[in-house]
């Protein structure tokens, strides 16, 4: 004897969205985009590094936001090698999982090389880095608006040469 199962009002169904009902996004089809996805991230290292390249230079304007020169000579190399080192050693992690692990290849390299290369070009983590005096991090509202350590004791060299020097550490 087979019982045959009623429907009840606590019997969940399913109930497909608008977009499923007219046929214009299906379950199947978002996974199949998601596994087209993945497999050109991880057989074509142009359009991974490409992909890598537009995360990358959101995430140094993010950064870029968050970043302030602790001012002091002890702690301004190391701070900011932590901006270099800790984000590119992830990029290159991330992309040799995308890839497979499979071998290390020059691909494997390019976000981690692209982001020191973005870091390098807005020049205020190598200026943080270089700046040998105590002060504290300002933003000089110029033409064009930069970050600098200004000091805050009178030292053997005037501020506005400090400025210069930071100025020419920025590309």
């Amino acid at each position: 004897m087979t019982r045959s199962r009623e429907l009840t009002d606590d019997t969940p169904t399913f109930v497909p969205s608008q977009w499923e009902r007219k046929g214009v996004v299906s379950m199947g089809s978002r996974q199949q985009w998601l596994t087209r996805l993945k497999n050109e991230l991880s057989n074509s290292p142009l359009v991974s590094n490409v992909a890598f390249g537009f995360i990358l230079m959101g995430l140094e304007k993010l950064v870029e936001l968050d970043f302030e020169c602790p001012c002091n000579p002890a702690w301004n190399g190391l701070f900011s090698s932590a901006f270099f080192i800790i984000p590119a050693v992830m990029a290159f992690a991330l992309m040799m999982i995308i890839q497979g692990c499979r071998t290390v290849s020059l691909s494997s390299f390019v976000p981690a090389v692209v982001w020191l290369i973005l870091l390098f070009l807005d020049g205020q983590y190598f200026a943080c880095a270089m700046t040998d005096w105590h002060g504290r991090f300002v933003i000089v509202d110029k033409a064009a608006p930069q970050k600098w350590c200004e000091p805050i004791q009178e030292e053997s060299v005037t501020p506005q040469e400090l400025m210069l020097r930071s100025q020419r550490l920025f590309v």
